[in-house]
């Protein structure tokens, strides 16, 4: 059986639809992560599912029970861990009162053996805790009664990296134990390192559902370059994994360059091997080959987006932003990949994105 159902879920706010038919599913026992962008229909799907919010069209189960019936869905709850994206605790309240309140209503089997693990200071109010101690409450309190499944809404936000490490550690455990996670996130690399498998959700609307490694196998990478002098376009298109070329053949009045878009699943080492001599040039790529790399030959830093086929929205400084003169491309370098030398142009340096 499956431990969530959504069956053509929609939810609309007038002409706005924050979740368009969305359908899939979450198995018994798996890792299931809700990948998307802030303000992609994440936080509704799950308050749809948790019966906050009311389905507009369509509908979904959680462990078999629907949620739009009031006295199911509360014998499913007692079954369920919930952890909001948006924690409301009683700010007057100390942690432990918390947790004591949480205790009365679903158990606490699990208590002691949490706190050791999140370490949230539960002596203190909650007026006095910091984002991230909030949320380590909160993971208390989802975990506590020892739930058949978790639903988690952006469980990371505002914890450390150890803390990150340790969550990471104790749910791939729990799954191994027969537990179900789903919990969303706009962070890919959070989705990678934990997920047996991933939906996708772009403005409301289910893009795939793939195992994990699946997904990141196809991601595209939107890739810019800017040339001094005009490209084959059909030789560009023809390379192995270009996809939706937009080409620029006539030099723009402001820069003089011509600037070609589009998006690539292939190579993209063979892709940054640019050099006239024949030397690949190094890309961050080659790390994250699921990242959007960015090389700049002026300010020497890299940037990198967690935007496969172009739907993340987590954007940060790589460690050590001071990169080596390898990471950008040289004077004349040229796109290398499966025959196109001979497009032989040369680019403006530093100036090729993926």
């Amino acid at each position: 059986m499956a431990a969530i159902t959504f069956d053509g879920l929609t939810k609309a706010y007038g002409d706005l639809r924050a979740v368009d038919d969305v359908s899939f599913e979450v198995d018994e026992g798996e890792i299931f992560g809700y990948l998307g962008a802030n303000g992609a229909g994440k936080s509704t799907t799950i308050r749809v599912l948790m019966g906050f919010l009311s389905p507009t069209v369509g509908g979904a189960r959680l462990l078999g029970h629907d949620v739009t019936d009031e006295s199911a869905l509360v014998e499913a709850k007692g079954a369920v861990g919930y952890l909001p994206d948006e924690l409301q605790f009683d700010e007057s309240a100390t942690g432990r009162e918390i947790l004591d309140l949480h205790a009365g209503i679903r158990g606490d089997e699990r208590r002691e053996e949490l706190l050791a693990l999140f370490d949230p200071p539960v002596d203190r109010k909650i007026r006095e805790y910091s984002h991230g101690n909030v949320k380590k409450l909160g993971l208390v309190t989802a975990f506590m009664h020892d739930p058949d499944l978790v639903v988690l809404d952006e469980p990371t936000g505002g914890l450390d990296p150890l803390v990150k490490q340790r969550f990471a550690d104790f749910v791939r455990a729990e799954r191994d134990q027969g537990l179900t996670v789903f919990f969303s996130s706009h962070i890919l690399s959070e989705v990678r390192r934990l997920c047996d498998r991933v939906g996708v959700i772009r403005e409301g609307r289910l893009v795939t559902v793939d195992p994990i490694e699946a997904l990141l196998d196809r991601s595209g990478k939107v890739v810019h370059i800017v040339a001094r002098e005009a490209l084959d376009d059909t030789t560009l298109a023809g390379l192995d994994g270009v996809h939706d070329l937009e080409a620029s053949p006539e030099a723009r009045t402001d820069t003089g360059f011509r600037e070609y878009t589009f998006t690539f699943t292939g190579d993209i080492d063979a892709l940054l091997e640019c050099s006239p001599t024949g030397d690949s040039s190094t890309s961050q790529s080659r790390k994250h080959p699921s990242r959007r790399c960015s090389c700049d030959s002026t300010a020497r830093t890299a940037t990198t987006a967690a935007t496969p086929g172009g739907w993340g929205d987590e954007s940060r400084p790589l460690r050590g932003a001071k990169a080596p003169a390898r990471e950008c491309l040289p004077l004349g370098c040229r796109v290398g990949a499966r025959g196109a030398r001979h497009l032989g142009v040369p680019l403006v340096p530093g100036r090729i994105r993926g």
